[in-house]
């Protein structure tokens, strides 16, 4: 759509004028473009009226070309099956006026040809059966090498076969990798208990060593020993310590009087 509001006056009234579209000569610019507006709306409605008659008009034209060929092809499947019908009554009456007997018909590739199929009588053309559970319900015994026609190799047991040197030597490395780690493995919890018996010794040194620093007792005369403790109370006896040595740790500790 043209842009009419950069248009004069004059050009727009010629304009009208060229498209025969009937306007007053006091009317103001805006009607005139009111007017053109209009016009153009009208010429676009024709356009698109006339574009969808197009388009019903291919479609009708199409729809009619699809029904003749369905004619035809209807047509077509008719002369086949007339002419099919045709050619198997002449076969038949071929056949009943000849004398001849039959050829054999040869083994197809597709079908299953059993060995001396040349020969009359009927063959066996079943796989013999597979061996199953032992009746004993010992199913770790070795099943019996004695022919090749049942020969197991996918067995462990039955499949004698050597291993070659490579596979040998890879066997006997892995071997002393897996004895390596373990040592290793062994090796590192030894030294985790050894260290942790050292230092619950240490703690015990030093908790023996801070509790005689501590500690405030008084000597006693072994003289006189006798006749005080005849006179002590039983709560004054277990105050009597005597002093001793804890080879573990090394030190000197306070323990009863009467412990060993």
């Amino acid at each position: 759509m043209a842009v009419y509001s950069k248009l004069t006056v004059a050009t727009l009234k010629a304009e009208l004028d060229e498209r025969g579209v009937a306007y007053e000569k006091k009317s103001k610019k805006a009607v005139l473009i009111d007017l053109l507006k209009a016009d153009d709306q009208q010429k676009e409605e024709k356009q698109k009226d006339a574009a969808v008659q197009e388009e019903q008009v291919e479609e009708e034209e199409e729809e009619e070309e699809m029904e003749e060929m369905e004619v035809e092809t209807e047509k077509a499947t008719v002369a086949k099956k007339v002419q099919k019908k045709g050619t198997k009554k002449a076969a038949k009456k071929s056949s009943q006026n000849s004398s001849d007997p039959k050829p054999p018909t040869p083994f197809s590739r597709n079908e299953f040809t059993p060995p001396n199929h040349h020969l009359e009588g009927t063959f066996l053309t079943t796989a013999p059966p597979t061996k199953g559970r032992n009746t004993s319900g010992r199913n770790w015994k070795v099943r019996p090498q004695k022919r090749t026609s049942t020969l197991v190799t996918k067995v462990k047991l039955n499949n004698k076969v050597k291993n070659s040197w490579e596979e040998k030597e890879a066997q006997r490395n892995r071997m002393k990798e897996i004895k390596a780690r373990e040592r290793e493995i062994k090796e590192q919890t030894l030294a985790s208990k050894v260290a942790k018996k050292q230092r619950r010794l240490d703690q015990e040194k030093r908790c023996a060593e801070n509790q005689a620093k501590s500690q405030q007792f008084q000597t006693m005369n072994h003289n006189t020993v006798g006749t005080k403790m005849k006179a002590m109370s039983k709560k004054q006896l277990r105050m009597i310590k005597k002093t001793r040595f804890n080879q573990k740790t090394g030190t000197t500790e306070l323990v009863g009087a009467f412990e060993k």
